[in-house]
């Protein structure tokens, strides 16, 4: 998550066309003004990104009063865009709005605490809190459907949750229709209604909500619910990946390498920005492109980097590969040792390629003592598992 948290909060410009907003003139001094250019800077919108340009225009906007620049700022400086990360000290900052009745910071704390998985324990803010969305505030009811979704600690009420969601998606906040739209989808606490999900999908899209474009964008790729549209699945991938969304920046790349628009150069833009966001998704098709010189010049080690990456964060796929390439010693060094490990991993995960790999490496007595059988009841269930060169390994060793 980036800094469109503090667009969410705010609600701009979501509920803004991109084409209604000016980006001013380096002269302006007036706060809104400052304001609003920093957004466009922080954004990309009718200009480049330059995220530390967006945090001076905060500053200055700061100076001149605004509490939105100081919450814009906050949030710069929790996720450390445009700046050095702090996020001790945008919170403080946070809570000192909070208490000068500033709600988008009283719901930013909320929503920090449910993005860090922490019991949120402050009466005060959430006595607040519902307060506004008793009064009817939009914003603050989605924040409060989250709650009773369980999150930061809170008891779980799974139909009031949703009551709030079908308000605040009414009332046209996208995080809500998204929301609403993923409990449609897999029917949590509602009928499921894939239809309905595809409108609130749409809706949320429309006001360039990365999320939502990067799932309808997944509908319209896979005929579900709408037609198959690639362009339009393009179209939309590529609208959430400007935004900084690191799903659609890999769901982007990968269609770029099956072929459907955009270039390998492309692709593997995409998948580093992706990747160096904290993605894992993308974590093995980076790799992929160093290891085969896809997009950019071959590169080996950068391959092992990342596949170790993706392998400690769980990935079987890229145990198997890495298990491979140590005990083979092509393209980087020899290591049995990590080598057999990740096999046997990814072996007991059941990877057929990585039973057959391991397979070997007991038929052979390499990195293992030698043990024929063994090495046959490896290759039989990598080959009942449709492993074609497992079938193979056993005809030649059966002959």
């Amino acid at each position: 998550m980036q800094a469109e948290a503090f667009f969410n909060a705010l609600v701009f410009p979501y509920s803004v066309s991109t084409s209604t907003i000016v980006v001013p003139a380096e002269s302006e001094c007036d706060a809104q003004a400052l304001f609003r250019s920093g957004v466009c800077k922080l954004r990309g919108i009718s200009c480049k990104v330059d995220k530390q340009a967006a945090v001076m225009d905060f500053t200055k906007a700061m100076f001149l009063g605004s509490d939105k620049a100081r919450f814009a700022f906050a949030l710069c400086q929790f996720y450390g865009d445009g700046i050095q990360r702090n996020s001790l000290a945008a919170l403080k900052t946070l809570r000192q709005l909070h208490k000068k009745g500033f709600l988008p910071a009283t719901r930013q704390i909320i929503l920090f605490a449910i993005e860090d998985k922490v019991r949120l324990q402050d009466d005060d803010i959430l006595s607040t809190l519902r307060k506004s969305a008793e009064k009817g505030d939009a914003q603050s009811s989605y924040v409060l459907a989250l709650l009773y979704f369980g999150e930061a600690g809170q008891n779980q009420d799974i139909l009031e949750a949703n009551r709030l969601l079908r308000y605040a998606s009414n009332a046209g906040v996208p995080e809500a229709q998204f929301k609403l739209a993923m409990n449609l989808f897999e029917g949590i606490g509602v009928q499921q209604d894939s239809v309905k999900a595809v409108e609130l999908l749409k809706l949320a899209s429309q006001k360039n909500y990365p999320q939502a474009q990067n799932n309808l964008a997944v509908c319209y790729q896979n005929a579900l619910v709408v037609e198959e549209n690639i362009p339009m699945a393009l179209s939309l991938y590529r609208k959430s990946a400007e935004q900084g969304y690191n799903v659609a920046q890999n769901n982007l790349a990968v269609c770029y390498l099956q072929g459907y628009g955009g270039s390998p150069t492309e692709a593997f833009e995409w998948l580093r920005k992706s990747a160096q966001s904290g993605n894992p998704d993308s974590w093995e098709n980076l790799a992929r492109c160093y290891l085969e010189g896809i997009g950019t010049q071959q590169s080996p080690q950068k391959a092992e980097k990342w596949l170790r990456a993706a392998a400690f964060k769980g990935s079987v796929e890229a145990k198997a590969v890495l298990g491979r390439m140590y005990v083979d010693g092509v393209l980087i060094e020899r290591n049995l040792k990590d080598g057999i490990a990740f096999l046997q991993e990814a072996a007991n995960a059941g990877n057929s390629d990585a039973m057959l790999h391991l397979g070997a490496c007991y038929y052979t007595g390499t990195g293992l003592q030698k043990d024929v059988e063994r090495a046959k009841v490896l290759f039989r269930k990598a080959a009942n598992m449709g492993n074609q060169q497992a079938k193979e390994t056993l005809r030649k060793i059966s002959n």
